[in-house]
């Protein structure tokens, strides 16, 4: 029975998701105008510069009102403002200009945004930044979002430089991410132009924007060349930490481990230092080093300033990837004691669960029951469930030599009764294909084996879950129900079905040989042509069966009148040598000593070259007597027609030969032996014809009977007594 694969469910996607709520919790706290958002915060609390002086820090007060939504305590902060300085003056005219556009007052909040962008007097670059984001702001809310990336494009175009233009750069992607029509070529201009901070920018955000468009293989590309032409950029950090996300992506778990190593040396943010050590330990995680991982997690737990639940739970997984049950059940204590962690801890524990049925542990149907009692309504009870039954059809499988029939048939109704409540559970379809998988297996291990079940388990699942990863599994289970049934048009389709859905199944090589022994016992148009492409395709492999796959079509060959070709393809094993399996290897000889003497008689081969075949295979020091006693044979078969005296000694060379007796080979002696005392008969040499049958006589092989009544009958026939 194909067992329940713990590997697949526990850690399935969840470490990454749990990695998920770390990255959008601490996104504008590590990155802020790094990595995404407008960070409206970046233009408003640029007041906090002034704080030292009273008027600075009513305007920071009224900034946080404002960002925070409370438009009637920042308009009053904004009142205590005595005597503001030039300087202050403008932030405040921005701040009561931000108040209008978050009333609704376009136009005086339009026209106070120009005033600042428009002065004489240029205005602080923090006000300048603040005051153009607020104009696009205006457009953008009064519906006309083209002419906000416009009003931006503008200023980048006009070549003049800010200390931090970052907030620009970042809106204008946001605006053509979300627009029908992005305009790409514009800002790839802005890569060429202007001043070199402008242009890394640029660069930087292009590759952002191609990354909201989904365009992954562009983006990492912009990336490459910013991390290349600016080394020293303070966004190399984040632009190695994306390149590094989109290597996890692809799986390419070594160049990721690569790249976030250069982000780690390159990051002074001590929380982004944090977000780039917990990819590297989910690197090692997903690439299987799960002892790396877990070192790397402790150090995360060493190094946080706060308890990072999330990274306890990945720890835990990676202890119990190595088989550390106790530091597993440490981390699950954590989590236990851990306010808000209640979601986790319960998932920790149903993976402990998991594991130690996976290793097979004493404990483990206890810690399972323990679990389904304790947590009912578990979004993953489903797959404590399938683990459970798979446990009990684990113990049924042994009970049925243990303990007979009736124990191994109650614990595989109990497990059934697990499956399929699980099976008509909504609320976990992934355990309910499981428990549908392990149900057509369960069918198929009783005694009797209830095959109709199987096939109705096994088309259901086809029909239910045609995307799951267990088709093939499936497919092959039917494949070889249909197999065992004889009905081979159908354990073809399902062999053949398995390998064009699932190419990269390691069944597959068993499924294409499978189906062309199916394909070949058929008598319909085309079977036989079907049955050499699939074995085409396994000798074409290095898999196990290649060898077996290039003995089928050579046999093929042979049986469809297409000797020649068959020659070629048994010498194409033969000459792998060692490569090949003894048993095949001596099948292949014999197999071309064959198709030369279907071509001899039909005048295409000479007799030669047959008798040295079969003498190759005769002669060769590991062939067994059943080999080499059919070599023999066969020779002594070739000479019978012109050479008799040639053909006695082959058949003779058969029944001397040592070690057939032992071999318990009797088939090709004593068809040797009684065609050799045929022909003595035929030459009325009744009395070597008598020594014949009585040396086969004395052979333990179920022909010895007739050739003890057959010696009887000739002394009698002739009075040979003596």
């Amino acid at each position: 029975m194909c067992g329940l694969a713990y590997g697949a469910v526990f850690g399935e996607d969840f470490e990454m998701r749990c990695w998920a709520t770390v990255l959008e919790r601490r996104r504008s706290s590590v990155l802020g105008a790094v990595l995404g958002g407008m960070a409206l915060g970046v233009s408003l609390s640029c007041a906090a510069s002034e704080a030292v002086s009273p008027n600075g820090a009513q305007m920071a007060l009224g900034a946080r009102f404002l960002e925070n939504g409370a438009l009637g305590e920042a308009r009053a902060a904004l009142l205590n403002v005595q005597d503001p300085t030039p300087a202050e003056r403008e932030y405040l005219r921005l701040l009561e200009s931000r108040i209008a556009l978050a009333e609704g007052r376009f136009e005086e909040a339009a026209a106070g945004f120009a005033e600042r962008l428009e002065a004489r007097v240029p205005a602080p670059p923090e006000v300048f930044v603040g005051a153009l984001l607020g104009a696009v702001e205006v457009l953008e809310r009064q519906g006309d979002r083209a002419a906000a990336a416009r009003k931006i494009l503008q200023f980048l175009k006009s070549g003049r430089e800010l200390p931090d233009a970052e907030p620009l750069f970042q809106k204008l992607v946001v605006l053509w991410s979300e627009s029908p029509d992005p305009q790409e070529a514009e800002l790839r201009d802005c890569t060429l132009l202007g001043p070199v901070a402008h242009r890394a920018l640029a660069r930087f955000y292009l590759a952002q924007f191609y990354w909201n468009l989904g365009k992954r293989e562009k983006g990492a590309g912009e990336l490459a060349v910013f991390c290349e032409a600016y080394p020293g950029h303070e966004l190399r950090a984040a632009a190695l930490l994306r390149r590094g996300e989109i290597a996890m992506e692809l799986t390419h778990w070594s160049e990721a481990e690569t790249l976030l190593a250069e982000a780690l040396a390159a990051c002074k943010e001590p929380a982004l230092v944090q977000m780039v050590e917990l990819r590297l330990a989910l690197v090692a995680f997903k690439a299987g080093a799960y002892k790396r991982a877990l070192e790397r997690f402790t150090q995360l737990l060493e190094g946080a300033g706060e308890g990072l639940p999330e990274v306890h739970f990945n720890a835990g997984l990676s202890a119990l990837h190595l088989g550390e049950f106790n530091r597993a059940t440490l981390e699950l204590e954590w989590l236990k004691a851990s306010s808000g962690s209640l979601e986790l801890a319960a998932e920790m524990k149903l993976e402990i669960a998991l594991a130690r049925a996976a290793a097979g542990q004493p404990q483990a149907e206890e810690v399972l029951s323990a679990f389904l009692k304790e947590h009912p309504k578990h979004p993953r009870v489903g797959d404590a469930r399938v683990a459970l039954a798979e446990l009990y059809a684990a113990q049924a499988a042994k009970a049925t030599a243990e303990t007979g029939q009736r124990g191994a048939r109650a614990l595989r109704e109990r497990a059934s009764g697990l499956l399929k409540v699980v099976a008509v559970d909504p609320q976990s379809p992934q355990a309910s294909a499981q428990a549908r998988y392990l149900a057509i297996f369960l069918a198929d291990a009783g005694q009797p084996r209830n095959e109709e079940e199987v096939l109705r388990l096994g088309q259901e699942f086809l029909r239910d879950f045609p995307a799951s990863g267990l088709v093939a599994e499936v497919r092959m289970k039917l494949g070889e129900v249909y197999f065992r049934r004889r009905d081979c048009a159908n354990a073809e389709l399902h062999f053949a079905s398995l390998a064009k859905q699932a190419p990269e199944s390691p069944l597959v090589e068993t499924a294409l040989f499978l189906a062309g022994q199916c394909a070949s016992s058929l008598l319909n148009p085309g079977s036989v042509d079907r049955a050499l492409a699939y074995w085409d395709k396994v000798a074409g492999g290095n898999g196990d069966l290649r060898w077996k796959a290039r003995y089928q079509q050579a046999a093929v060959k042979s049986r469809i009148g297409d000797e020649a070709e068959g020659v070629v393809l048994f010498d194409v094993i033969l000459k792998a040598g060692q490569s090949v399996a003894l048993d095949l290897r001596l099948a292949a000889q014999c197999g071309k000593a064959d198709a030369l003497l279907a071509l001899l008689k039909r005048a295409a081969a000479s007799k030669e070259d047959v008798i040295r075949e079969y003498q190759v295979l005769a002669d060769l020091p590991e062939a067994t007597p059943v080999w080499r006693n059919q070599a023999l044979y066969k020779i002594a078969k070739v000479l019978e027609p012109s050479d008799i005296k040639g053909a006695l000694e082959a058949f003779e060379k058969v029944l001397q030969a040592p070690g057939t007796v032992e071999a318990g080979e009797f088939f090709w002696a004593f068809k040797a032996g009684f065609d050799a005392a045929r022909i003595r008969e035929n030459q009325s040499a009744w009395r070597e014809a008598i020594n014949v049958y009585e040396k086969l006589a004395k052979m333990p092989g179920s022909r010895a009977g007739e050739a003890r009544a057959r010696a009887q009958q000739l002394r009698l026939e002739h009075f040979l007594w003596d």
